[in-house]
Parts: structure tokens; sequence; C-alpha cells
């Protein structure tokens, strides 16, 4: 998949990569399978603090899903921002999402004709670019113009850009561009920049009420494709003792970093089937390309929340490619926002955005409620450690046994490292507190919903995108309007006399009834629809990818 900014030239060729510092050691067997352990090397792990997290660029949506010159509410580490694409030549801007009047939220009001934006309680108006009150309607005009940001009436300004069809927000505001080792600009995979001979291919986002640790977690976990999705494709970037997975982590300051990312956990293995080949199930996905060149399937994790995944050959392009923000929108939530990219030369078609977002969500489905099982167990164990003031340790809560799960150890540095420093983490604990009543806290709060609640699609997707919500409602206006005509041709049928009269009319009944239950379920398909009865069958699709022991 799509590697970021200058991460192509990172990937040396296979055999550079097999060195001690990468290596796994100690090969066991347990249950008749070889299991390799999972070491961690003693390289130091990065440092950052809060201020790191807010002086990253972070993608909130596809820049076509925000309206030209409407107001839409965003969110990261829990904090409201309202954004707006402007018509014209203007560009996006982004603020606070709180009038400094009387904290009314801004996305609540509109643009004005200058380009403003407008508070809908008292009118208040505010230049977008820089965040200074220009007009206070019960105030002179003389006086709305000495109402500037030294004098404490400025809205929240924060820099926003777009960057590879994507809309970001730098949410440490004009204090992180003072930093010097903040990026001028979002820094997109290379694959999403203008001239890079890639198209996108597909979009979409949804909304998850799992904390974005354990979402990055669950991308980078392959061994879970087989069961949670019935997928025999995952295996090609699992790792096996035979075909190991390949490993490198970059430190910041080192020869071996790129750009200007801090931190970088980079994957490869041979794009074989591990565990399904050993079981007889492997699928027949081949290892080259078109013109015969090897593939290798790599992986990238990008901090803060990028991820890329695809195979590659030797000279890093590949024919498609998949890239994943899942950007941290607060404690126990997060945005999920993925898509694909056509490579250079590649005939693939452009995706309908309608068909990608319900192949999306019902993917979505088949392991998000699983996640937000998993939730409460790992928050917890994550605040009783802050509560005793000790280093939260992935590797030691989780029991990794997989040689497949050589990248989630690297993954699990980094959160292990950073994750106590994300802004307003552990607001909900109250100084003092302990351990035992930490996590009892935890627990409470991130209390796995029933799947009606983790699984809502229509709150979660079809409301956030605005081509989902606007079919959502022409589907029901159609279905309506097709079961009417049903029943008018039925009407008509039935009052024919002659038998061979009412045929017409009755095919045409049958036929729009059966228009209209397709307009039904298709609309369904944006709102819940994953019952216990609905994953109950999908599992029984195991055995056909693991066969039961």
């Amino acid at each position: 998949v799509v590697l970021l900014a200058g991460a192509a030239e990172a990937f040396p060729t296979t055999k550079s990569w097999i060195g001690a510092r990468w290596q796994t050691t100690a090969q066991r067997s347990i249950a008749n399978h070889a299991v390799v352990e999972q070491r961690i090397d003693t390289k130091k792990p990065p440092q950052w603090d809060a201020a790191t997290w807010l002086n990253q660029w972070y993608p909130v949506g596809w820049a076509d899903d925000f309206e030209k010159d409407g107001l839409t509410k965003v969110t990261l580490f829990d904090v409201d921002y309202c954004v707006t694409r402007r018509s014209g030549d203007r560009p996006p801007v982004a603020m606070r999402d709180a009038c400094p009047h009387r904290l009314a939220s801004l996305s609540e009001g509109r643009v004005t004709s200058t380009g403003m934006i407008q508070c809908a309680y008292h009118g208040w108006a505010f230049d977008g670019e820089t965040g200074a009150c220009v007009d206070v309607p019960q105030a002179p005009r003389a006086a709305n113009r000495s109402a500037a940001p030294a004098t404490g009436c400025s809205a929240g300004f924060v820099p926003c850009a777009i960057a590879g069809d994507l809309l970001w927000i730098l949410p440490g505001g004009t204090a992180a561009l003072a930093d010097a080792a903040t990026p001028r600009a979002p820094q997109p995979p290379s694959e999403l920049r203008e001239g890079s001979g890639y198209r996108i291919a597909s979009k979409g986002l949804r909304d998850l009420p799992v904390d974005f640790t354990l979402v990055l977690e669950n991308i980078l976990d392959y061994d879970h494709g087989p069961f949670a999705h019935q997928a025999a494709a995952f295996d090609l970037y699992s790792g096996s003792a035979d075909h190991p997975q390949r490993v490198l982590e970059f430190e910041p300051g080192t020869e071996e970093a790129v750009g200007p990312h801090p931190w970088t956990v980079q994957m490869q293995t041979d794009p074989v089937p591990k565990m399904t080949a050993r079981v007889g199930t492997s699928g027949k996905l081949p290892a080259h390309d078109n013109g015969g060149a090897p593939l290798t399937a790599t992986s990238t994790f990008t901090a803060p929340c990028g991820l890329t995944v695809g195979r590659r050959t030797d000279d890093g392009t590949c024919s498609f490619l998949t890239f994943f923000f899942v950007v941290p929108t607060g404690v126990g939530r997060c945005r999920f926002i993925a898509g694909s990219a056509a490579g250079p030369g590649s005939k693939m078609p452009k995706i309908p955005r309608f068909f990608t977002n319900v192949f999306l969500n019902r993917f979505l489905d088949e392991d998000s409620h699983l996640l937000a099982t998993q939730q409460p167990h790992v928050l917890a164990a994550e605040f009783a450690a802050k509560a005793e003031s000790r280093s939260f340790k992935r590797a030691k809560l989780y029991k990794h046994r997989s040689p497949g799960e050589k990248m989630l150890v690297g993954l699990g540095r980094f959160l292990d490292a950073v994750v106590s420093s994300v802004p307003g983490r552990y607001a909900l604990l109250p100084p003092g507190i302990s351990a035992e009543g930490a996590a009892a806290m935890a627990q409470r709060a991130f209390e796995c919903p029933p799947r009606s609640v983790t699984l809502d699609r229509f709150h979660q997707h079809t409301v956030l995108v605005p081509g989902s919500l606007r079919l959502y409602r022409k589907l029901g206006v159609a279905s309506r309007m097709l079961c009417g005509l049903a029943a008018i041709f039925a009407i008509l049928a039935f009052n024919r006399a002659a038998v061979h009269h009412a045929i017409i009319p009755a095919a045409a009944a049958v036929s729009a009834a059966g228009t209209a239950y397709g307009c039904h379920a298709l609309r369904q398909q944006f709102c819940f629809v994953k019952t216990a009865k609905d994953r109950n069958a999908d599992l029984k699709g195991v055995p056909k990818v693991y066969p039961d022991v």
C-alpha cells in the first residue's frame, strides 16, 4: 500500500533487511505449530509530549465531503473545531468550535458572502484566516475594528489545508507553526501527491467508538483476517518461520529516519500464504506482477496515525495501494479514513463512492464490535498503570505467540512510549486515584455498548458523508413512490374482468414492488444491519479458511 513521502526509498532489498537487529529469536512448538517468540530490541523509544501530538497535521475528512461555504464540526483529542471549505480560490479555514463571546458552537453558524465565519447566536463574525473578530453587530463600527485578538475576542484559529484530496488541520495552531520542527504543510503519502502517477480509486470514512490505538493495532494484525473477515488474503502479510516479517523501526535523529516523520515502523514479508498454505486453504494470488517481477508484501506505520499496505516490486511501485488514517478524535473513539490508489499504468477504473461505502461498512462491521469488547480491558490496564505512574507495556498485557505479530510489537513500542502524553488522555482520572479505582473507572467509562450502537452505520458514516446521506434520502423517496405505484397497478389488475387484461398491470405491480424492495434493501446498508444472527452466519465460513481441529 501507499507509503508516505520518501518511504519508497527506505525499502532496501529483501536481503539487506535480514540482520541480527530484526531477526526473531527462540523458536518453539506450541500445540504442534512452529511459533516464534517476539523479542523487542533495546533501542531507545521516541520521546513525545503533548506539544508533539498537537504539532502534527491530521486529516479530518475527504475534502469533497465538506460542503463549500458550509460549516462542519470535526474533533481531535476531544476538542471540537469548526471547518469550512470556501468557494472560489479562497483556502479552507478552521478554528475552535466555540465563539469567544458566549461559547456557542460556531459550526452552527454560516459563512458570509465575504468569507467570514458568523456565529448564529449574536452575529459576531471572524476572519477565518486569522481568527480575528471583525464584526460585532451590536457595537459601533469603530469599536469593531479595535476588537482584535489582543482584546481577547479572537476565535481559536488553527491552520487548515487540502492535500491528497484530504482536508487537514494543525491543532497546535499558530504556536505549532512557530516550532521549526513542524511541517509547514500536510505530508500525505507520496502516491497521493500531484504528479506521482497514481490516482485515487476509492474513498471511505467512518467514525468508530474505539480508541485509535486499538484500531491501529487491528489494521496491522493480519492474523485476524481469516477469522474475523473469513478472508485468506490477509495471510499474505502475516509471518511464519519460513517467511518471517522483517520489521524496521526508524528513530528520530538517526541516519535511517525518512523525511519529517518522527517515527516509522516498516514491515516486509514474502507475499505467499503462510497459515492457510499449511492447512490447504490458501488462495492463488500471484507473488509476481504482470511483468514477472517479484513482489514483496509491505506495510508501514508512520506517526502519528498513517498506515499503508500493499505488494510492491523492487523499485517500490505497486499496481494497487491501500492507505489508512486512524485519527484520534478522543479517548475511546476515532475517525477511520481509508482509500486506495491505482498505480502507474493501471487500468483499474474509479470505484463508485456508494459502492465503496457499502463495502467498507460491511467490512468494518465484521470486527469493530470485537474491538469494542476489547477496549474496556485494555484501557483499564492503561489507566491503572497511569495511576501508579508506571509504564504501560502492551507486550506484557497481550500474549504474542504468532510470528505474524512482529510488526504489532514494533507498533506497541511506539504506543507504549508516547500514548501517555496524548492531550487530555487521562482527564477523567481524579488526582490521587488508586490503580484499582482507575481501572474500575475506565471499565465503566468504556464499557462495550450493544451491537446496535457499536455498529451504527447511520451516525458513524451516513450523516457524515453528504453523498451517502443524499443517496439514503433518495432511496427512501423512491421506495415509497414505487410502493404507491405497485399498489395502483395491483388495484388496476384486481378490477380487470378478464384475466388476460390483468396480466400487464399485475406484472407492473410485481416489478414496482420488487424494485421498491431493492431500494429499501440498499437503503438499509446505511443503517445498523449487522445483528448477532448475521455474525453467526459469517462465522460459518471460518472452516473454509481454517478447518476445525
